[in-house]
């Protein structure tokens, strides 16, 4: 796509509510090269010129699959033409995105939505330390900084909550000048459901697809049924599959137990743990986990505390990326006898909040099914084996995913399905919670959301935010390596545009340029960079560290 026509292949809606921001001023003479005369970035001298900044690719989700995201992308693209760069779009379905930027590196600007979880800390590592570079070990934008490397581990493994605190803002900071890693917009956790149907949704930090509301929810409906949507296809159900991550996250929480989970208020609920009583001992480095008795597999089989133990040996030896940030500070485990299992960690790595980022984290699958098998992240699973609330009924890997519940579970779902249909078109799946057909969204498209919550029986749900929805560049690529031109582009997305003209208000601006939300607390860093927003800011960014451009518009790195 030649630079210049993003705005026209998008809705009529969104560009003439966003020609303003856009600008017209510029004119593309199929070459890509602007060639009108009222020029809106300042013409160098040649002289002061050197070589023309490369072209760049753009992965943009497909509009079907997200109209909101797709219309933003084009927009962020719009404003990466205007500073003069070339910008290739290439659209995706979300899969394929998903493993070009995350596995393969294989792109230039691109963003969705993600999370950071209960605690922040634990997701940073993942996608900032640069033990993570290696293709699909979570640092995709390519951050390299040895001076945050130590940061990063220290906060992991520091038990003290204010030198935790005091961390997290220096992270933050560093992360943030970096540019590289970008928040548009804080996305509050939320579900827009059918009240006839569902009640009973708690705010827990999490999406509300989590464990915590699976079993706090009632379905009214004659079919005892919960009914969902997803936009592709799923691929695998293995737990232990890097490119599954959101899969992991939405389609699994509820077939595996976690060593502690949490209530709404982020609290360790021994109610609902696997681990019914824990011991700390910081000067061994060492904890001790008293494993629930009398709890099975699905298959029947008892789990023990030394199925505990040897998942979490299993994932530290097989280095599946996923879980790098738990698996880096951890040593061994072992079974001490058929209930209680002792978690030795590195010297010196004693985490800190550590139910939050270990035992919540950490997957526990059975021994009797995965001991003996090699590379378990490449391994496609269709039948899991796991001890949560609920359990794989089917599976038509194109159509559905069935899960049923498991009443032998200590706490176990009120409902006796729930089904996530594959529906690629968002609109399709809005007409399908409209219709009864299905009973709750936990993605639904925000264009719609107004028109949709006019309908008497569906309600909105909103919590708190731990997500934020991302623009991401790849600082491997030449140009992109550069700050001043991170930064400049960071100043010229139109966040607040994006916010209130295509999602509708449904989202909040960052007052900072932070991933890490105020809903964090005092682990939030109010005080990282925050520019001026806008075209003519980033131009003078450019500016400052000697960049400039030509009489076509087009920039060039400063002459040598």
């Amino acid at each position: 796509m030649e630079r210049r026509s993003f705005l026209a292949a998008t809705s009529a809606g969104v560009v003439g509510a966003l020609a303003g921001c856009s600008g017209n001023s510029n004119s593309t003479d199929g070459n890509g090269d602007n060639s009108g005369n009222d020029l809106e970035v300042p013409v160098s001298d040649e002289s002061e010129l050197g070589e023309r900044l490369p072209g760049y690719t753009y992965h943009n989700v497909a509009e079907g699959q997200s109209p909101s995201e797709h219309d933003a992308h084009v927009l962020i693209a719009d404003q990466i033409q205007r500073l003069g760069l070339d910008v290739d779009m290439q659209t995706f379905e979300w899969g394929t995105l998903f493993t070009e930027v995350t596995q393969q590196y294989d792109f230039n600007f691109s963003g969705w939505l993600r999370t950071l979880g209960m605690y922040s800390g634990t997701r940073l590592p993942e996608m900032f330390h640069s033990k993570n570079l290696d293709p699909g070990a979570g640092n995709f934008t390519g951050y390299e900084n040895p001076d945050l490397d130590p940061l990063l581990d220290e906060q992991l493994s520091t038990s003290d909550p204010d030198r935790r605190t005091e961390l997290l803002h220096e992270i933050q900071a560093e992360i943030a000048d970096y540019a590289g890693l970008n928040p548009v917009m804080y996305v509050p956790n939320s579900v827009v459901y059918d009240q006839e149907q569902v009640e009973g949704w708690v705010d827990a930090h999490r999406e509300y697809e989590f464990a915590l509301n699976m079993t706090s929810i009632s379905v009214t409906n004659e079919e005892n049924e919960l009914r969902g949507a997803w936009s592709e296809s799923i691929d695998t159900l293995n737990i232990l599959g890097w490119n599954n991550e959101l899969k992991i996250e939405f389609h699994l929480d509820q077939i595996y137990d976690r060593l502690v989970r949490f209530d709404e208020n982020l609290q360790p609920d021994e109610d609902f743990s696997l681990a019914t009583d824990w011991t700390l001992s910081p000067e061994d480095n060492a904890i001790e986990y008293v494993i629930r008795e009398g709890h099975t597999w699905h298959d029947g089989e008892p789990l023990t505390a030394e199925d505990v133990a040897f998942s979490l040996n299993y994932v530290k030896e097989n280095e599946i990326p996923l879980y790098n940030p738990q698996t880096s500070i951890l040593d061994s485990a072992e079974a001490l006898d058929e209930t209680t299992v002792r978690v030795q960690f590195m010297e010196g790595e004693m985490p800190g909040p550590i139910h939050k980022q270990f035992s919540w984290r950490m997957p526990i699958v059975p021994m009797h099914i995965w001991e003996g098998i090699e590379n378990p992240g490449e391994r496609s699973v269709e039948a899991p084996v796991g001890s949560g609330p609920m359990e794989v009924e089917y599976w038509d890997q194109g159509s559905e995913l069935a899960l049923q519940r498991n009443g032998d579970h200590f706490n176990p779902v009120s409902f006796d399905r729930r089904i996530t249909r594959i529906v690629p078109e968002a609109s399709t799946q809005i007409e399908l919670l409209r219709s009864g057909d299905l009973n709750y969204l936990s993605r639904a498209a925000p264009q719609q959301l107004d028109s949709l919550l006019e309908e008497d029986q569906i309600a909105l749900e909103e919590g708190s935010s731990s997500a934020f929805w991302l623009h991401g560049m790849n600082s491997r690529e030449d140009g992109l390596n550069e700050k001043a031109v991170r930064q400049a582009i960071t100043i010229a997305v139109p966040n607040t545009a994006i916010v209130e003209q295509i999602f509708n208000g449904y989202r909040t601006v960052p007052e900072a340029n932070n991933i890490v939300s105020p809903s964090f607390g005092e682990n939030y860093n109010p005080d990282t960079w925050s520019p001026d927003e806008g075209f003519e800011p980033a131009v003078s960014r450019l500016q400052e560290d000697g960049f400039g451009w030509d009489s076509d518009g087009n920039l060039h790195y400063p002459s040598e």
